[in-house]
């Protein structure tokens, strides 16, 4: 079966290595390499877009994932309201 977009939250992190450190952001550290507010990468988080594990309260995006979700197109512009 193919992975789902959110296998990686379903991981246990353990963390033992800097180099492994720097593979896992913050909602803070994505949202500055994609040029968002961190709300709006916690939206694509909650909808499922951009794969995140939780840990404690925060959540943590493995490096991959955002390079992939930078290579995804996206329409520019404020989304519209659903009527």
């Amino acid at each position: 079966m193919p992975p789902t977009p959110n296998d990686h939250a379903q991981e246990e992190i353990e963390i033992r290595t800097r180099s492994e450190l720097a593979t896992i952001k913050t909602v803070a550290d994505t949202a500055r390499l994609l040029r968002l507010t961190p709300r709006r990468v916690r939206v694509f988080i909650t909808e499922g877009r951009l794969p995140a594990m939780r840990k404690g309260n925060q959540y943590l995006i493995h490096l991959s994932d955002i390079l992939e979700f930078r290579k995804k197109p996206r329409k520019p512009g404020k989304p519209r309201k659903k009527q």
